[in-house]
């Protein structure tokens, strides 16, 4: 009886590649990409704002976040510091709306 020869493995296996959106993150990558802790990113997601991929079994498996959903929560969640529009009665009120309007238009809360 011959023994067969043991196949080895010339290339790396064929995996799909993700396309960079859908690229998965660790709690601390997405800590690290929010420049926060990682308890701040487990209160994210157990408050609804981040969701996450439950990756095993248990009560407490490991979580996943996808890079798009990362995006998303900081684009919708941006805060921006609202610069100062005074009220100054020798500015008329139209003005005061105009610049108003151009500051939201820019992503600004007033």
């Amino acid at each position: 009886m011959t023994k067969k020869p043991a196949t080895t493995l010339t290339t790396a296996p064929q995996v799909a590649e993700q396309p960079e959106r859908d690229r998965m993150l660790t709690t601390k990558q997405v800590a690290e990409w929010l420049n926060c802790s990682t308890h701040s990113v487990h209160s994210l997601y157990f408050g609804g704002k981040l969701p996450a991929v439950p990756i095993g079994t248990g009560k407490n498996p490991h979580r996943r976040y996808r890079l798009s959903d990362v995006e998303a929560f900081i684009k919708n969640n941006r805060v921006v510091e609202t610069p100062f529009v005074p009220s100054d009665p020798r500015i008329d009120a139209a003005r005061q709306e105009q610049v108003k309007k151009e500051l939201r238009e820019r992503g600004y809360k007033i």
